[in-house]
């Protein structure tokens, strides 16, 4: 194939996610007067949310697509591709983890806004890519959000809930409770945060060689960093949206434990979580809520089996998910009447000294020192 149509996010796609990110945080204001248009504009990105988590990596069969193109079709405008060209598209697709053909395409657009911006064009294709991406989470984010505002008008909630259902329910596969959804956002955090430590490895390895870094380095460095660490913060909010919305499971519960397990820094990173954390406890670790007593305790014993091995590195975070875990988990003996809590292979007495064991443990690990640092408070506290 010598000519490549292009299908990457043009400028009116930005144009177009700005408006209606636009649009939902009028109606969240109550001052948006056109119902029907912000509709149209769901519809036409219905497809765009389905597939935002589907972004596609590098790899040798589209890097060697590349080097065999001799054009690519942007718009209205075909670019010819020269050595030069396909050397900074490989670049640049190193760079932010995509695959060759579609870096192409962004750089191109990066071509096309070089002059705007006063930008190198790979420096433009990262801030084209990075802008469109973050507000396409952040617009997600402002959907599901509406979805449970209790105050927004009964007929606009509903048609803001069938939008959502369209986008997380993968009805083709028949997998209609959106858990796989869940699970591709707690994934693609998981991806942002080991994306977030290559650019502080190389961050780091300039510094340790010496070696002079330009500024428009330094800056495409800093465009990613912060507008990831935004994409992490909203993929998380989204996380604890999706759990009160009953778009999630157990074994996404599951997951995302393993993936706090593996956090080493007490940082913002780790502080996003927070809220989706919460959420899922309150969901299924609740004797009011989604999960059965047999259940909840699965949970439980694995948290507990986590807090006799000391695997987390962050001890005091792992401390503060304990005692969160049974804030909740503790409705099924204070709450419910007896002959409601008791499990066929449960001894209550030793049941009950474990949870007091494992609080006091908690405790004394630094789990209140995490919980009330001013960060998680503000994280915390309800919108």
């Amino acid at each position: 194939m010598e000519t490549h149509e292009a299908t990457t996010d043009g400028p009116e796609q930005i144009a177009a996610i700005q408006s209606l990110h636009q649009d939902l945080l009028e109606l969240s204001e109550s001052r948006l007067p056109n119902i029907e248009r912000l509709c149209a504009d769901l519809d036409a990105h219905i497809e765009a949310f389905k597939q935002l988590l589907d972004r596609k990596p590098k790899n040798e069969q589209s890097r060697y697509k590349l080097s065999t193109l001799k054009n690519i079709h942007v718009g209205d405008i075909l670019y010819p591709l020269g050595d030069d060209f396909k050397e900074q598209a490989t670049q640049l697709s190193d760079s932010i983890f995509l695959d060759e053909v579609e870096a192409a395409v962004l750089l191109a657009r990066g071509l096309r806004r070089s002059e705007e911006l006063d930008r190198p064009p790979i420096t433009c294709a990262i801030i084209h890519f990075h802008e469109y991406h973050t507000f396409l989470v952040d617009t997600l984010r402002l959907l599901l959000k509406l979805s449970l505002d209790v105050d927004l008008d009964d007929q606009v909630q509903s048609v803001i809930k069938h939008r959502v259902t369209l986008i997380v329910e993968d009805r083709a596969s028949k997998k209609t409770h959106g858990s796989a959804y869940t699970q591709k956002c707690i994934s693609t955090c998981s991806q942002i945060e080991q994306w977030l430590n290559i650019l502080a490895e190389k961050a780091q390895k300039i510094v340790a060689v010496g070696q002079a870094s330009s500024p428009d380095h330094d800056e495409a460095m800093g465009i990613q960093q912060h507008n990831l660490t935004q994409q992490h913060e909203s993929l998380a909010t989204i996380l604890a949206y999706l759990v009160k919305l009953n778009h999630a499971s157990l074994e996404n519960l599951r997951s995302l434990l393993v993936q706090m397990r593996q956090l080493d820094k007490w940082n913002s990173i780790a502080i996003h979580y927070v809220p989706s954390l919460i959420s899922f406890f309150s969901q299924f670790g609740s004797a009011t809520g989604s999960a059965s007593h047999s259940e909840a305790r699965t949970i439980y014993k694995t948290l507990l089996e986590s807090l006799d091995s000391n695997s987390w590195p962050l001890r005091n975070l792992q401390a503060a998910v304990m005692v969160w875990w049974l804030a909740e988990y503790n409705s099924w003996y204070f709450d419910m009447p007896a002959d409601n809590v008791a499990i066929e292979d449960e001894d209550p007495e030793k049941e009950e000294k474990l949870r007091a064991d494992a609080l006091s443990r908690a405790l004394q690990n630094g789990a209140f020192h995490c919980t009330l640092s001013d960060l998680v408070i503000g994280m915390i506290q309800p919108e």
